[in-house]
Order: C-alpha cells, then structure tokens, then sequence
C-alpha cells in the first residue's frame, strides 16, 4: 500500500521532484542553477536525517512493542483531532518561500513521530505545517515531498 502511494506522489509531484534534483546538482557543481529550488533539495535532505536516526534507533521498539490496538487506535483518533485542530486554528499565511532550516527541523520531527503505529505521516507534517502558519498547499507540498525519501528509505 505504501508503495502505491508514493508511486502516485511521484508521478504527480515528478516535474518538481526532478527541476530540484536537477537545481541541486547543479549547485553542488557551482553552476547556475534555481536557487528556491536548490534550498528545497537541501530543506528535504536535512529534514530526512531525523526519521532515519530515529528509525534506526528505535527500530525494535517500533516493530514490536508499539505494534499493539492500544497505541495505534488512540493515536489514529488522536492525530485526526490534531489534525482538525491545526486546520481550524492555524494561521494559513506562510508560503514554501517561508519555510525556514526550523520549520524544516519541526516538519521532519513531525514526520518522525509517524514511526509510532497509527501516526499518520502525511496527517503529522500537515499538521505541524498548518500549527506553524503554512497554507493548506504549502504544508502538503513540503509533506509530499519530505515523504519521498522516507518511504522508499
């Protein structure tokens, strides 16, 4: 299920998955290269180190102890009323442009928490996105893109 999710971020995502990839590359060689899209490669490798660091460091944990009804159930209905909350209470003014190397920390953290069974990982960084002041598409797109090498990770 996983992976037909992220095929379809992929594909819709795909022009600018690859005019980072490629503005990236270009800034490693000191070429000119699109400068937002370059700081977005950058935000989205360093907001991948936490959820590979906390992957690893609680990988038993994760596959056997917090894989019971009684974390996943609650946090399944706990993350939705997050979720509602942030939507209904966040501020909804900032753009990708806005987002910060801090923000980018929160949004990876929040991400990071989706190794709890029943945290939703795409409902976690929206969340924290729209509690920062993101727009709806702002929080999804940094979402969506942050989700890419997490879960092929």
């Amino acid at each position: 299920m996983q992976i037909g999710t992220e095929l379809a971020v992929l594909i819709y995502f795909w022009s600018d998955i690859r005019s980072i990839a490629v503005a990236w590359a270009r800034h490693i060689a000191r070429r000119p290269h699109d400068r937002q899209a370059a700081r977005m490669a950058w935000l989205v490798i360093f907001g991948s180190v936490p959820n590979v660091c906390l992957g690893l460091l609680a990988q038993d944990m994760i596959e056997t102890g917090l894989r019971n009804l009684y974390i996943t159930a609650p946090m399944l209905i706990g993350f939705g009323l997050v979720l509602g909350l942030c939507d209904r209470l966040g501020r909804k003014t900032k753009t990708e442009r806005d987002l910060t190397w801090r923000d980018g920390m929160l949004f990876s953290l929040a991400q990071a928490m989706a190794l709890i069974p029943g945290v939703s990982r795409s409902g976690g960084t929206i969340s924290a996105g729209l509690a920062m002041g993101y727009t709806r598409e702002a929080a999804a797109r940094y979402s969506f893109l942050l989700a890419v090498p997490a879960c092929f990770w």
